[in-house]
């Protein structure tokens, strides 16, 4: 999947993560709900498994 350099607002990169950890450089998941289930934007996360 392609990195955009976007900062998110758009979300059309919303993903849920279903193993590892992820640092997002700025965390605009719509909603808490949407936190806790595990969705990340993929333009704003660094892996940080391991």
């Amino acid at each position: 999947m392609r990195r955009s350099p976007a900062r998110g607002g758009c979300a059309s990169c919303r993903a849920r993560l279903k193993e590892g950890r992820v640092e997002m450089v700025v965390n605009v998941v719509p909603g808490d709900e949407e936190r806790v289930q595990g969705y990340i934007l993929t333009c704003q996360s660094h892996p940080r498994t391991g």
